[in-house]
């Protein structure tokens, strides 16, 4: 609670308003997630979906690591614990997007897949607004060297050696699309134990981020 309560503060959100507002609904992936370094990764890692009615869809049975909608009303939410959570708005088609960027949907670029399914929609490159919320830093992201290789060839992006720098990639990947107008909050998890880590702690907590 306490660190719902800190989120809430730094981003000026009435709690209560949120919950008093029953007319709207809230969308949440069954994300895939990056999975840590001892297991094998399984799943498509960089899927987003567009949701256009929610009568014909499940909301606890979406399986993505992103999800894009103009339906009005709604939040997207997005749990995370060390990847780092973007959200995208278009304020002139009013489309939302909740993206689950870990290290493998980085290095899918999984956020031109979400800015090409926005712009098949209506929505033009240099509209879409992004924010950027708390993820692990640099520092405390250590990898095996194949996997230190695969990131940056994929990338093509100079890492630090074997350490990756999410959000260096995520800037450079947002510049390639135009996008201009970005908020980051450049907070690190790992250091700041407002928030929860994986990697600091093994954790199954994790950060809720919503639009």
């Amino acid at each position: 609670i306490g660190k719902l309560h800190y989120a809430l503060n730094h981003i000026n959100i009435d709690w209560e308003d949120l919950i008093r507002c029953k007319s709207c609904k809230i969308m949440e992936p069954q994300q895939v997630n990056s999975l840590d370094d001892r297991k094998t990764v399984r799943g498509k890692l960089d899927k987003i979906v567009w949701i256009d009615n929610l009568e014909k869809i499940d909301l606890q049975n979406i399986t993505a690591d992103g999800i894009i909608t103009s339906i009005p009303d709604c939040y997207l939410s997005i749990k995370t614990a060390d990847c780092i959570p973007i959200f995208l708005y278009d304020p002139k088609k009013q489309i939302i997007g909740a993206i689950h960027a870990g290290r493998e949907g980085i290095r899918l670029n999984i956020i031109g897949k979400a800015f090409n399914l926005m712009k098949s929609k209506g929505s033009c490159y240099r509209d879409i607004q992004v924010a950027i919320g708390p993820a692990i830093s640099v520092s405390y992201y250590p990898v095996k060297p194949l996997i230190y290789k695969n990131f940056v060839n994929d990338t093509g992006i100079e890492q630090y050696p074997f350490k990756l720098n999410l959000r260096k990639v995520l800037n450079f990947q947002l510049k390639a699309y135009g996008i201009n107008n970005i908020i980051d909050v450049n907070v690190c998890t790992w250091k700041n134990d407002n928030f929860f880590s994986y990697r600091r702690e093994v954790t199954q907590d994790r950060q809720l981020n919503f639009i």
